[in-house]
């Protein structure tokens, strides 16, 4: 059981990084929660979610397909980490969802407001360079892409927060 906690404190680690830096700047910048944050809006958040969640969905097949044709598929770093997010059942669950709630608040909430939308795309995919994919990489960048796109489009990071979360659970636990 105490390995299972170390395990788990090691793996949000990056994850409480993102949401350290992003309380960071959100004091130093002065800007508000809400322009971070954007404007929460019931209606068609649901439509936008989903719409969002297709297109990650749609782009990660085509993605995955093409490099698997190609010959250029070096995910298996990838599916290890898949792997054993799956193994932890409801603690991976609250990992995903953290770890999409990090990521957003920061590369769609504070890079995205105070930088610009385009640092947020790239720091987004350099952030996925750890697995040592360049799929993986691709894959971020194009997610990184249709969320910025998202949060532009809706004014807030709410329908691509849950859009991120539920393509996350969607890709490691109904594969």
């Amino acid at each position: 059981m105490e390995s299972q906690s170390i395990t788990a404190m090691v793996l949000f680690s990056p994850i409480l990084g993102l949401l350290f830096l992003t309380l960071v700047a959100l004091i130093f910048s002065r800007k508000k929660w809400k322009d971070v944050m954007g404007t929460f809006r019931w209606e068609n958040f649901f439509f936008f979610t989903a719409l969002i969640f297709l297109q990650l969905f749609l782009t990660s097949f085509l993605l995955e397909n093409l490099s698997t044709r190609f010959e250029w598929n070096d995910t298996q770093v990838v599916d290890a980490a898949v792997e054993k997010i799956e193994g932890k059942g409801w603690l991976g669950a609250a990992e995903l969802g953290v770890s999409a709630l990090a990521e957003e608040l920061f590369f769609r909430g504070v890079l995205y407001t105070l930088i610009s939308p385009l640092v947020s795309v790239v720091v987004f995919g350099l952030a996925h360079v750890g697995y040592g994919s360049s799929v993986e990489f691709a894959g971020a960048i194009l997610a990184g892409i249709i969320l910025v796109r998202a949060r532009k489009t809706t004014g807030s990071i709410y329908p691509g927060l849950l859009a991120h979360f539920l393509y996350n659970a969607v890709i490691v636990f109904v594969r």
